[in-house]
Formats: C-alpha cells, structure tokens, sequence
C-alpha cells in the first residue's frame, strides 16, 4: 500500500492514529502587524496553532517579528493553506514563552494537548 498524506491531520497511512481532542483552547483576535503572547496553560505538551490568514510564531521567547533574519533568529512563518502546525513545545527551545504576529487582522486559535 502506498503512503497518502490524510488531508490537514498531518498523518500518513492507515495504521496512524488520531490524536484525541485537545484540553484546552483559545483564539487570539489579532490586529494588523500587533504580536501577542500565548498563555501556556498549566500541563499543555502539544500545540496546534492555526489561523485565518498566514502567520508568524517564535517558539521560546517574545520577540516575533516579520523581519528578514539569516543568524537563525527569524520567526516560523505558518501557511494557513498547510492547515496550521502542531508542535510538542517540550522539544521546543524548553518552551515557557510562544509569541505570534500577523501583518493582516486574524483569529489564531491555540489547540492545547496535556499527557
């Protein structure tokens, strides 16, 4: 059997599993070009970030930005036509901070999943 990429789940094949629904989640309404911080809250593992409109997300720190970085700084930018991007934010930088920024008004919704 051949691998098919289950659409906007991010998994492949018919042996994967889905993940069961999240703990917690907010939406962020989002202002042109204003950064806002996310709460992790208590216990949150994994997150799957997804929005309206193409944004940016600095894992770790507070410091997004739109702005050209070559020294490795820069921000993740998430495609929205991908579906979003799931992260484990314990393998992320040791995360305690996730920062995003959009250049157009946006609703950026934070699934949050605890073990």
């Amino acid at each position: 059997m051949s691998s098919t990429s289950i659409a906007n789940t991010g998994l492949i094949g018919p042996n994967d599993t889905f993940i069961r629904a999240p703990n917690y989640v907010n939406n962020t309404a989002m202002g042109v070009s204003s950064a806002a911080s996310l709460t992790i809250p208590d216990g949150g593992k994994y997150v799957r970030l997804t929005g309206d409109v193409d944004f940016y997300v600095k894992w770790g720190a507070t410091s997004v930005s739109t702005a050209a970085a070559t020294n490795g700084s820069a921000s993740e930018r998430v495609n929205v036509a991908t579906g979003g991007v799931l992260r484990d934010i314990g393998s992320t930088l040791g995360t305690t901070a996730i920062s995003i920024i959009s250049t157009a008004a946006s609703i950026v919704t934070q699934s949050w999943w605890s073990v």
